[in-house]
């Protein structure tokens, strides 16, 4: 099996698993926003496009050539989660905080009241992960991989 098989076979296998993944988090948020089916239904056309560019000729081109669109799916996920707010991206560079001592029933409420908070955030740069996987994707279905055409 060359590798660039194997590489496409693995993108398959992520985008599955980031299908699985995507549908589960964005699961309460899909009722309120339609965007946020975007990850999931671009996880799907890649997996479906990494499998497609195992083939040879023009369906190893159209599989990479889709692979590399569904990467702006990526991008455009970092927009929708910060909507390019600086705050956002600072706040990764934040320290964990820590609950200022106090009694049990202080703490527990305290800690309780930061997990809502970063429950309620979109994490700012998880969906470069499609971006990546897709570009991945790309490079093995469209590159040279070493052999003559």
């Amino acid at each position: 099996m060359r590798q660039s098989r194997l590489v496409l076979l693995l993108v398959a296998a992520g985008f599955l698993t980031t299908l699985i993944e995507v549908r589960y988090l964005h699961r309460g948020v899909v009722r309120e926003y339609a965007v946020a089916w975007i990850p999931t239904v671009s996880s799907a056309i890649a997996l479906v496009a990494a499998l497609v560019a195992l083939g040879e000729g023009w369906l190893r081109r159209i599989g990479g050539g889709v692979l590399a669109v569904v990467a702006l799916a990526g991008l455009l996920g970092v927009y929708y989660h910060t909507k390019f707010r600086p705050s956002a991206f600072l706040r990764l560079f934040e320290p964990s905080p820590t609950v200022a001592r106090a009694d049990d029933g202080e703490r527990e409420e305290a800690e309780r009241r930061e997990s809502e908070e970063k429950e309620e955030e979109a994490p700012a740069l998880a969906p470069l992960g499609i971006t990546g996987l897709a570009l991945i994707g790309a490079v093995a279905a469209l590159g040279r991989n070493g052999e003559r055409r």
